[in-house]
């Protein structure tokens, strides 16, 4: 990230803020529950962040080169959706280009594996590579072969972990591309959604990389109505920290179920998560709870000695 991004998303932590305070006042008034958490503490523990975050930054400028005479230096505007489709595209590299008109999935895979270092890079040109296949939801259906690879270590296996990156990147460009998937490769793609979600529950089920990897395939291959709604409530429960989930919250048209979402989030101690989607959703239905929100309290003490974990999660609330 260029330091005046940096400088950009820094200024814009006091709105984000206020925008936090007033979700978490609307999370107050629709808990039957006795909610404790006081704003003070979580303005005091956001501030925290902010003034590390401030001083790492000086010490990036202090080590940034002087900028050549005429180089802009206004920041740019702060993108308020990550989203694939909002990626600019790239003129696809001529190899990888030719993987995807030839429909090899193995060597899409392998050529994305080899460059997981550059994968920034690579991740613009996907989209127009992928849209040059003869059929892309097939291409990059067959990709997914590597998700669940033998004798993985699961989380502790990094490999395993870009693989499965670069996995739910491709899955992310059939949404945007919005192929058509003919009907048997979308049963190719029932039968793989129910693989994962055996494999899911065979390993603990609380994969967050996991559950995102299976939530994109759903949304991708269309798929919402082979899955109970707990089902797929569970998943964005575990996948919940992940900045994508609020844009896959919206696509599975689950905008309805924000409340019971936001239920199960603080039955589990989640009540920081269940801020991001009061405020993604703006959210204005009532909803009852019997968990006390103690636990978000106590996230935000035991938080003030983690300020760059803390501030991560602080950056997915808000995003």
């Amino acid at each position: 990230m260029a330091t005046a991004e940096i400088e950009a998303a820094i200024k814009s932590i006091p709105e984000k803020k206020e925008s936090l305070r007033k979700a978490l006042e609307a999370l107050r008034s629709y808990s039957f529950a006795s909610f404790t958490v006081e704003w003070k503490d979580l303005d005091d523990h956001i501030s925290a962040i902010e003034k590390s975050l401030q001083e790492r930054f000086k010490d990036l400028q202090a080590k940034e080169p002087p900028r050549a005479a005429g180089a802009a230096s206004s920041p740019p505007e702060a993108k308020t959706t990550p989203a694939a489709a909002e990626e600019p595209e790239a003129t696809p590299r001529p190899e990888l280009k030719s993987l995807c008109v030839a429909m090899d999935s193995r060597g899409l895979r392998s050529f994305l594996s080899e460059r997981r270092k550059d994968f920034s890079a690579v991740r613009n040109e996907l989209t127009p590579a992928i849209r040059a296949a003869s059929d892309p939801a097939k291409l990059v259906l067959d990709a997914m072969e590597g998700f669940y690879p033998p004798k993985s270590k699961g989380e502790k296996d990094g490999e395993t972990q870009m693989i499965r990156k670069a996995c739910v990147n491709l899955l992310e460009r059939v949404q945007v591309i919005a192929p058509e998937i003919k009907p048997a490769v979308r049963v190719q793609a029932k039968k793989l959604a129910m693989e994962w979600k055996g494999k899911m529950a065979d390993s603990g089920g609380e994969n967050g990389l996991e559950a995102m990897g299976l939530l994109q395939l759903i949304v991708s291959y269309s798929l919402v109505s082979e899955f109970e709604v707990d089902e797929i409530l569970d998943l964005l429960v575990i996948a919940c920290r992940r900045k994508q989930t609020v844009h896959l919250c919206k696509s599975l048209g689950f905008t309805e179920r924000i409340p019971d979402l936001i239920q199960k989030l603080n039955s589990r101690g989640k009540q920081l998560d269940s801020v991001k989607f009061v405020y993604a959703f703006q959210f204005g239905g009532e909803m009852s709870t019997s968990t006390p929100s103690e636990s978000l309290c106590n996230g935000i003490q035991k938080g003030r000695s983690r300020n760059t974990e803390e501030g991560k999660q602080f950056e997915s609330i808000t995003e």
